[in-house]
């Protein structure tokens, strides 16, 4: 059995729950097997979440996550649903069930190579716009500090 973990960080402004116990809250997962199309998780059926609302996380960590267990290797498809119940993200993925020995947990091989991380967090396209406009914003202000400056000594020394 191997822990498959979804984190969902918002890049935007999004509804979600300000209280733990928010009834209108439809945040969730649902994980099927992408070939029979049967259910192997989904947040609706998890009793764990009768009361709480998955997407409080966001109110106290900044985002939430998803632990479901798979039992089986397989290919899964995984729709992520928003606050108000519309999906928001929908992904085929091939999961490889990885064994290791409990009793010696230095024998866990790690099913995701770094470049398969980087690839699947797809960071790039979150960070490289916010970096743009910082450096341009720099650039800017720089340029700017720098003319005004040498303005108000050239000025002083006349």
């Amino acid at each position: 059995m191997n822990q498959f973990s979804v984190f969902v960080i918002p890049i935007s402004d999004i509804s979600y729950a300000t209280e733990l116990e928010d009834p209108i809250d439809l945040t969730g997962i649902t994980i099927t097997d992408s070939l029979t199309d049967q259910l192997i998780y989904s947040t609706e059926t998890d009793s764990d979440y009768d009361k709480y609302a998955v997407s409080y996380g966001i109110e106290k960590l900044g985002f939430y996550y998803y632990a479901p267990e798979l039992e089986e290797s397989g290919s899964i498809d995984i729709v992520l649903d928003d606050y108000s119940g519309n999906p928001i993200f929908s992904k085929t993925y091939d999961f490889t069930l990885v064994e290791f020995d409990p009793e010696n947990v230095g024998s866990f091989t790690l099913g995701y190579s770094q470049a398969e991380i980087e690839e699947l967090m797809d960071l790039s396209s979150y960070t490289q716009p916010a970096l743009i406009q910082n450096i341009t914003i720099f650039v800017i202000i720089d340029i700017s500090m720098g003319g005004l400056l040498n303005f108000f000594l050239k000025k002083k020394k006349l």
